[in-house]
């Protein structure tokens, strides 16, 4: 299972996985942590029908944090016009790349 939750002492929810036990239950859920995340603050995550790929919506973008340098009004517009300009996009990875195991317990 694959969720959003704010766990107690969070600042803002994260993505979450937890797998079945054989006797019913589910594992401690786990936060895979960076740059899941960190990077791109997911929501809405889907999985496959296959099981294979996790699709994911991410607000986060590149006026996030402070600017290194001065942009010009061309870059401004490149930048809004394109993924990462922090409105909406979504992603997709495979699950594996989770690196947390999603398969029930022995």
């Amino acid at each position: 299972m694959i969720f959003l939750s704010k766990r107690p002492g969070a600042k803002e929810t994260a993505l979450f996985l937890s797998r079945p036990k054989k006797d019913g239950g589910w594992t401690e859920p786990v936060n895979p942590g960076e740059p899941w995340n960190a990077e791109y603050g997911p929501y809405t995550p889907l999985v496959s029908p296959d099981g294979k790929t996790l699709y994911f919506s991410s607000q986060k973008g590149v006026f996030d944090r402070l600017p290194v340098e001065a942009m010009s009004y061309e870059k401004f517009l490149d930048t809004i016009r394109n993924p990462g300009n922090g409105v909406g996009d979504i992603y997709s990875m495979p699950v594996d790349a989770l690196a947390v195991p999603l398969r029930p317990e022995p």
